[in-house]
């Protein structure tokens, strides 16, 4: 039996999401936000840079292949996930094991960020929790949307939700993860 995943835990998510960036690094000073624990590692600026980044290419995509299909009234706000969308997904969870290598065109553009990467991050979700909320409207497993950044992947809309959310959640883990090297006194 296939697992249901509800449109309303992935609002719920990206609200999580907000809510932590806000009070973790909203009042953080630059100098903070552009730590880097290493040379190689990102700072808590480039996580979310990153993020918002990619998000970028696939917020239009996903609005594109909403407006491509028609609503459906009597949908369940619900999705599954198909054999490809699971594989893709588990690769990406915050807890997986390995990393997956970020292409350089997703590599953070600059090195030196001011406060406003973290209120662009926290309107991008509201702008993501909007299109959940507009794709509820639609039967979303039926809507199928090629990845702007791996053109051999399709997933139904759902999935492409989950895949943000799921990325999304990672790489604030990652930035977490630094808070607590500053904040330790370590550095």
């Amino acid at each position: 039996m296939k697992e249901r995943i509800f449109l309303s835990g992935l609002v719920e998510g990206f609200n999580m999401l907000q809510s932590e960036a806000k009070n973790k690094f909203l009042n953080l000073d630059n100098e903070k936000l552009n730590f880097k624990i290493s040379p190689e590692k990102w700072s808590i600026a480039e996580c979310l840079d990153h993020v918002i980044s990619l998000d970028k290419l696939y917020i239009p995509a996903i609005k594109s292949a909403l407006e491509k299909n028609e609503k459906d009234e009597y949908n369940l706000n619900e999705f599954t996930n198909s054999f490809m969308g699971k594989f893709v997904l588990g690769m990406f969870k915050p807890e997986a094991k390995f990393k997956v290598k970020t292409p350089q065109k997703f590599q953070s553009s600059k090195s030196n960020y001011d406060s406003s990467i973290v209120d662009d991050f926290i309107d991008q979700k509201k702008e993501m929790i909007e299109l959940i909320e507009e794709a509820k409207r639609y039967e979303v497993s039926r809507i199928k949307i090629t990845s702007p950044t791996i053109k051999l992947l399709r997933m139904n809309a759902g999935e492409m939700f989950m895949f943000l959310y799921i990325h999304d959640k990672r790489h604030i883990n990652q930035a977490a993860n630094v808070l607590k090297v500053i904040n330790s006194g370590k550095v």
